[in-house]
């Protein structure tokens, strides 16, 4: 019996604004343990990676810890355009942690994301943590 080939996932970690100091023992601990769930993982910050050649190549584009505060998103318009062509046609697409604060001016990532990060409370107001906005606004 032939072994299936391995699942390829692209990590896309990039930052604008606030970074988090766990992304590489993230994205460490991801490739560590790759293998025995029989998925390769690639790594990059570069919003040059975003092109319809390239993503397709992936079995799943993962954000991990991805945030953007600047009036440009983090890819530019024809990147956008290759992820959401990756995305409708049937790529797979997960979001870990603050993959919700990037991205805020693409309509197609907020359907995919379901809400953008607004901002974290003042401590001792955890009942409401994070806060989050969408279409509707501020939720």
């Amino acid at each position: 019996m032939v072994a299936a080939q391995p699942a390829k996932v692209l990590i896309f970690s990039a930052t604008n604004g606030y970074r988090h100091e766990s992304i590489p023992d993230a994205i460490n601990a991801l490739k560590t343990a790759g293998p025995s769930h029989n998925i390769e993982f690639d790594q990059t910050e570069d919003a040059a990676a975003f092109t319809d050649g390239n993503l397709a190549t992936y079995d799943a584009i993962l954000f991990l810890m991805v945030t953007d505060i600047s009036p440009n998103d983090i890819i530019n318009t024809e990147q956008q355009s290759a992820f959401q062509n990756y995305l409708d046609s049937g790529g797979n697409f997960v979001g870990i942690h603050s993959a919700s604060d990037c991205l805020h001016n693409a309509t197609f990532y907020q359907r995919e994301i379901g809400a953008y990060f607004w901002d974290h409370p003042v401590l001792g107001e955890a009942a409401s943590y994070p806060r989050l906005y969408s279409a509707n606004g501020l939720e």
